[in-house]
């Protein structure tokens, strides 16, 4: 029903998983209202691997700033 409507979209972040994930390895300061909240009690190197992509595609929705 919806197949005839779907369309390509360019992400505003085009980094790899791995460089996203490297940035929230280290602190940065809230810069604008624009975030995303995440938690994992262990830490992100033990996020289940869905979880990662998962995190690393909001990022890229939302854009690097």
């Amino acid at each position: 029903e919806f197949k005839g409507k779907l369309k390509l979209v360019k992400p505003l972040d085009p980094r790899t998983n791995d460089e996203i994930l490297d940035t929230l390895r280290s602190y940065s300061p809230v810069t604008s209202e624009k975030n995303i909240w995440a938690f994992w009690n262990s830490g992100i190197d033990h996020i289940p691997p869905w979880c990662k992509r998962n995190i690393a595609d909001w990022v890229r929705i939302c854009g690097p700033e």
